[in-house]
């Protein structure tokens, strides 16, 4: 999910097939028709970039602001057939999270698919990723990495490594890059992970009005947090909360 400058809300429904658009005060102005969609970010002011699990497909929207309506302006056909799960970019490329951890990357003006990052050493699945200037933040079950633009490994984060534990599944997933800081969604934990951007833990808040906390992103001084997991009732996963920092 991702906020656009007039303060609205995107989202990926993967229940229901569809991308959505939200006002400030929660109301839907729009829903998209997109199957699997498994990740949104914003290209440019009136255009998102929307991810699919499977179809190897990248779909560029177009939302108008005056008729609050999203349409198709463009689908990207990556030269993957694995799943994808994640998608963000910066000024310059669109990224895309592979099931296997790589980053295919696309140049938002020229569109092709440029290239393909793949991290080092990393054999896990990755859940989602966040970027900041030239560094990847991407998390796992168990351990959260950050590499650089070639994909050499900078830090690694997990909690049962550093402090010996091993009863807990930490299942690390959602996170998002703000201020200087890293914000991870503890699935298992049903808490939010505050670090710095040099790996080092800063906080760790747990979060009684969540449960399941998916996805994140800032809106301003909100934290944004989205519920998943297939124990959850339909009323808690179409839930969005909202923290205030």
């Amino acid at each position: 999910m991702v906020c656009n400058k007039n303060g609205q809300l995107i989202i990926t429904d993967c229940v229901h097939n569809s991308v959505q658009v939200f006002d400030a005060d929660g109301t839907i102005l729009d829903e998209y028709e997109c199957p699997q969609p498994s990740g949104v970010c914003l290209v440019f002011s009136d255009l998102v970039a929307v991810s699919r699990r499977i179809g190897s497909c990248v779909e560029l929207l177009r939302y108008d602001h005056l008729r609050q309506r999203f349409d198709c302006a463009e689908r990207i056909q990556l030269k993957c057939d694995l799943k994808h799960y994640d998608i963000k970019c910066d000024d310059s490329y669109i990224y895309i999270l592979c099931e296997n951890g790589a980053l295919h990357y696309i140049n938002k003006i020229r569109k092709p698919e440029c290239g393909l990052i793949r991290p080092s050493g990393i054999t896990e699945k990755v859940n989602s990723f966040d970027l900041c200037k030239h560094f990847f933040y991407l998390s796992t079950n168990e351990v959260i990495y950050c590499i650089d633009h070639v994909g050499s490994r900078i830090w690694t984060y997990s909690p049962s490594r550093s402090s010996g534990e091993t009863r807990q599944r930490w299942s690390f997933e959602g996170l998002t890059v703000t201020n200087n800081c890293l914000y991870v969604a503890q699935w298992a934990m049903n808490s939010i992970l505050k670090m710095s951007l040099r790996g080092d833990f800063l906080a760790e808040e747990e979060v009684p009005t969540v449960a399941c906390p998916f996805k994140l992103t800032f809106a301003g001084r909100r934290l944004l947090i989205s519920q998943y997991s297939s124990d959850l009732e339909r009323e808690a996963c179409g839930t969005i909360v909202q923290l205030k920092r």
